[in-house]
């Protein structure tokens, strides 16, 4: 299958954003306790991942295993390329949700986005305890 992605400015194909991620890692989290809440207490913890390719080169996906936070808990990304507007859509999927809207049954919206000047920048839309918020993922 060919890659129809064009090059970035940096002459890889923008379908290869992601190419640096592949593999396992070793992820040191720090998380707010509550969002939007005005708290400024964090919870830190660590975690492994392994990130892999999707076939015909359309996307990848990772997981994230956390030592000891939350026991039991698993989540992935799936990052999807689009070629035609060469964006990604980056989806949320963990094993507590299924990253399901319930009210659809589909997949939660993804962040949005690509990289410019070396920054990856990803917008979507999300629910925060029951009203609508806007997400950046950089």
């Amino acid at each position: 299958m060919q890659n129809t992605s064009h090059p970035t400015a940096d002459g890889h194909p923008a379908a290869r954003d992601f190419d640096f991620l592949m593999g396992p890692w070793r992820i040191h989290n720090t998380r707010l306790v509550r969002r939007l809440a005005g708290c400024t207490d964090w919870e830190v913890f660590d975690a492994t991942g392994t990130a892999r390719p999707l076939p015909g080169g359309m996307g990848n996906y990772d997981d994230f295993i956390p030592a000891t936070w939350k026991p039991g808990f698993v989540g992935m990304s799936l990052r999807v390329f689009n070629p035609p507007s060469q964006r990604w859509s980056i989806y949320w999927l963990d094993n507590t949700t299924g990253g399901i809207d319930p009210a659809t049954g589909l997949l939660q919206p993804p962040v949005v986005g690509g990289f410019y000047e070396g920054v990856g920048r990803f917008d979507g839309t999300d629910t925060l305890e029951g009203r609508p918020i806007r997400v950046r993922f950089e």
